[in-house]
C-alpha cells in the first residue's frame, strides 16, 4: 500500500510512446508504476500496445510491446515477490479493437509478445463475454473482470436517422421493449410517453457504434 496523504503523484512526464495513456496500474510492494497505451505507429484495430514502466515520480524504466492484445483501457499489476506479473486484455477483435480474453505474464523489460507467447496465460472467464478488461485487487488477492455479454436485438427495433438497426441501444433494450405499445429506438426520446427511463437513458446515452448484434454491458 502507498502510504501518505493522497493527492497528484506528477503529471507531464512523458511515457515510451508518443499516443495517450489508456490505463495505469501500481505494483505497491516493490514501489513500480505501469502504463498502457496504444503503440504508435499501428493501425488503430491492430490491438498493438506499449506498455511503460516508471517509478513512483514518473520516471520511465522500461517498456514492452503486445501485438493483437486490445486497447489497454484498463490493466492490473501482480506483486510476487519481486517479479511483477501484469494482466491485460488479449486476442484482439479487429471490429472493435477490444480484447476477446484476458491475460497474465511476467513484466520483462523489452520484450514483445503475443497472445501465443511461452509463459503467457490467457483463458475467457465468461464464455458469452467480449471486450474483457481486469483490475487487480493486490491486497485481497483478487481480480475483478469487466466486459460485455452478447445480445440480438428485437425484431420490433427501427433506425435512428443515418444509422442501421438499433445501433444505439444496449443494456435497458428489454425496457423499451415491455413498453405498451413498444417503443422504437427512433421514438425513445425524452419526450416519449411510453419509454420507460432506463430505455430513455440507454437511447440518448449510448455511442453511436454499436450493430444489430453488438454486445451489451454485463456484470461479473
Amino acid at each position: 500500500m502507498l502510504e501518505g496523504p493522497g493527492g497528484e503523484v506528477f503529471r507531464s512526464k512523458p511515457l515510451a510512446d508518443v499516443t495517450v495513456m489508456q490505463s495505469i496500474a501500481f505494483d505497491s510492494p516493490n514501489q513500480r508504476l505501469f502504463a498502457g497505451q496504444l503503440r504508435a505507429g499501428t493501425p488503430a484495430n491492430s490491438g498493438d500496445l506499449t506498455l511503460t514502466q516508471l517509478t513512483l515520480a514518473g520516471d520511465v524504466v522500461g517498456h514492452m510491446y503486445l501485438k493483437g492484445f486490445g486497447h489497454a483501457v484498463s490493466i492490473g499489476a501482480e506483486t510476487v515477490g519481486r517479479t511483477t506479473y501484469l494482466w491485460t486484455e488479449t486476442d484482439v477483435d479487429s471490429a472493435n479493437a477490444r480484447g476477446r480474453q484476458i491475460a497474465r505474464f511476467r513484466w520483462q523489460d523489452g520484450a514483445t509478445l503475443t497472445k501465443d507467447s511461452p509463459g503467457l496465460r490467457s483463458w475467457k472467464p465468461v464464455a458469452d463475454g467480449a471486450v474483457f478488461t481486469p483490475s487487480v485487487d493486490q491486497q485481497h488477492g483478487r481480480i475483478a473482470i469487466r466486459h460485455t455479454q452478447a445480445w440480438t436485438a428485437p425484431t420490433w427495433c427501427t433506425a435512428r436517422p443515418k444509422e442501421s438497426a438499433c445501433t444505439s441501444i444496449r443494456s435497458a433494450l428489454p425496457d423499451c421493449a415491455s413498453a405498451s405499445p413498444p417503443v422504437s429506438p427512433a421514438t425513445a426520446g425524452p419526450t416519449s410517453s411510453t419509454a420507460t427511463a432506463s430505455c430513455k437513458k440507454a437511447y440518448w446515452a449510448t455511442p453511436y457504434s454499436r450493430s444489430p448484434a453488438s454486445p451489451r454491458p454485463g456484470t461479473m
